[in-house]
């Protein structure tokens, strides 16, 4: 609040368009982050961006390497 351009240049919102492809994956069980951030941000990408909600991963599916979310993003790449 004190310095509110700083928030600016590091909010991914304020950070878009990206001008790359764009792989947003989210587990559909995350409580921690609500799947519709995702969704949000994807409608706002303005740049080719593809939105995987993966069935029952929760939050810390990305780091797991059998989880659904990290088979997403190996076929992806």
């Amino acid at each position: 609040e004190e310095v509110p351009e700083r928030y600016a240049v590091a909010s991914p919102g304020e950070l878009l368009p990206l001008g790359v492809p764009t792989l947003l994956v989210h587990g559909d069980r995350d409580t921690t982050v609500p799947p519709f951030i995702s969704e949000d941000y994807a409608r706002a990408a303005g740049d080719e961006c593809e939105l995987v909600l993966v069935p029952g991963d929760a939050h810390r599916a990305p780091v797991w390497p059998r989880s659904g979310c990290w088979k997403a993003v190996l076929d992806w790449l």
